[in-house]
């Protein structure tokens, strides 16, 4: 037995060594290939971690047409206040973030109730694998307006913003540092009811939930088909979240 590792052992060296004499020969003939340029590669290749950290933690640029959006919306709703908006954004946001975070259904208000279900989805995935993230000391940097549309009664308005915080997860291959903020962008949807008579659930590019439970409502004008609660249109007649997802 002791024969048989002192020879395994000896394998191993000889393999180590043989590995090492082919990265020296490679060293050297890129040396001599590369003569004074050499030393800038090896620079190059060294800089490749810090520069890929500077990237994730940089301030995300965000493009958007708030100057030719925030008119039209004006012109449909006289009383629209675009820092009102954002700031619900922000808030909506890090609500959103928070229950990710905590893993606790419990904490969907009526702001995020829209997205119920979704977040029940996340949760429970994250619980049945194990799945941790945490998000702290988030910071707005910019929003933007990217998109107004108006169709079967309802008008959307999507948001884009600029956020950074520091981010930990336990899921692997994600990329995450402890000593710096990331740097991304988030994509918000707002929709408006203003019109129950024209609502189409099949004609709309989005789904409504109930107000009470965050299951899809099919029409407004009656109960709820899940929890059998009566869908008020007046309840439709503001901004709510309505979709959100990180713009990768």
């Amino acid at each position: 037995m002791k024969v048989f590792m002192f020879v395994f052992l000896g394998v191993l060296l000889a393999i180590l060594a043989a590995c090492l004499i082919v990265l020296i020969v490679i060293h050297f003939k890129l040396k001599k290939s590369l003569g004074p340029q050499y030393p800038e590669l090896k620079k190059a290749i060294n800089e490749i971690p810090q520069l890929a950290k500077q990237e994730y933690s940089s301030i995300k640029s965000i493009g958007g047409m708030t100057n030719i959006i925030k008119p039209k919306i004006l012109k449909d709703f006289k009383d629209f206040n675009i820092n009102s908006l954002f700031n619900t954004v922000e808030k909506d946001i890090t609500k959103y973030l928070n229950v990710i975070e905590k893993k606790d259904l419990s904490l969907v208000d009526k702001d995020l109730i829209y997205l119920k279900t979704e977040l029940k989805d996340i949760i429970d995935n994250y619980k049945e694998e194990n799945i941790y993230e945490k998000f702290s000391s988030i910071d707005f940097h910019k929003h933007s307006l990217k998109d107004y549309t108006k169709s079967n009664g309802t008008a959307t308005i999507t948001v884009s913003s600029s956020i950074s915080y520091y981010y930990d997860t336990n899921q692997k291959d994600i990329e995450h540092y402890d000593d710096v903020k990331k740097g991304t962008k988030y994509v918000t949807e707002y929709v408006y009811v203003y019109d129950e008579t024209k609502f189409d659930e099949k004609a709309v590019n989005f789904s409504l939930h109930c107000p009470n439970c965050g299951a899809p409502i099919k029409s407004l004008s009656s109960d709820c088909s899940y929890c059998g609660i009566e869908i008020k249109p007046i309840n439709m007649r503001c901004w709510k979240l309505n979709k959100i997802y990180e713009l990768k």
